[in-house]
């Protein structure tokens, strides 16, 4: 998927930004790997990396749909490649760090409340498994099956292009953005959000694919720089920790070092 947001003059080579250093270039091939983007650690302190393979073969898959976009300017006419792409979709929105440490937050406070209003709770048998830790087969389950449930939602969509005119669409480590129908603010709150929203992921600097509710009669729209930027600004308020682009553009920095996850 970063492939395609690469530097002109290279076919390995993307600016990485961060809220706290200055931007870089990074060879695409290095990026995930040097942030362990899709591995986590086990409780004896093991990094389990089983997440990254599955994942990496369904982005595989999607590669030649996503090029075949840009390209034509058109949708895959194919049942079965579309919802390969719109499936895709929703694993960006499901496998990432942030969907995860949702899901672990959310078991925390489902615990915290049981415990407080049922004394005791925790060592009914019956009980158990709500109690017990997220393990790594755990959450690859859970990714899996929410992308499931998010690929139904989202398929029900109507899906458009957006093309910009100049400004450049940038991506990040959390590349999906799920948008509410307020105009002041996007949300994303893993599948329970994805009902009554706008889906939005930049697929190069010049395309941006989305998932809306609402019907448009073009299937590629042409959109002034003014929602290419405030995209991107929601890109960036949504990026765990980094922005990538095609450029090395100062602005892009300066509006990124602004901004605090997810506010």
């Amino acid at each position: 998927y970063l492939r395609n947001f690469t530097i002109p003059s290279s076919k390995e080579g993307i600016y990485a930004y961060s809220r706290d250093s200055a931007p870089a270039w990074r060879n695409i091939t290095k990026v995930a790997q040097a942030s362990n983007f899709y591995n986590f650690v086990e409780e004896d302190g093991t990094e389990n990396k089983k997440l990254e393979p599955v994942f990496s073969v369904i982005e595989s898959g999607v590669k030649p749909l996503i090029e075949a976009i840009v390209t034509s300017e058109s949708l895959p006419a194919k049942p079965e490649d579309y919802y390969s792409l719109v499936f895709f979709v929703s694993t960006l929105i499901t496998r990432n760090r942030a969907y995860r440490n949702k899901t672990e937050t959310l078991q925390q406070a489902v615990q915290g409340a049981l415990k407080k209003n049922f004394p005791g709770v925790e060592n009914q048998d019956n009980m158990g498994h709500i109690f017990n830790d997220i393990n790594g087969g755990d959450k690859l389950r859970i990714a899996l099956s929410s992308a499931i449930e998010a690929s139904k939602l989202i398929n029900a969509k109507h899906a458009y292009i957006l093309k910009s005119e100049s400004e450049e669409f940038v991506t990040s480590d959390n590349p999906v953005l799920v948008c509410s129908n307020s105009p002041y603010h996007a949300e994303i709150h893993g599948t329970g959000a994805i009902r009554g929203s706008a889906i939005m992921l930049p697929l190069n600097p010049v395309y941006c694919l989305v998932f809306d509710d609402q019907e448009i009669s073009e299937v590629v729209k042409t959109v002034s720089d003014d929602l290419v930027n405030e995209i991107n600004w929601l890109i960036m308020v949504y990026a765990e920790r980094n922005i990538f682009s095609s450029t090395n553009a100062s602005e892009l920095d300066e509006a990124f070092k602004k901004t605090t996850y997810g506010t």
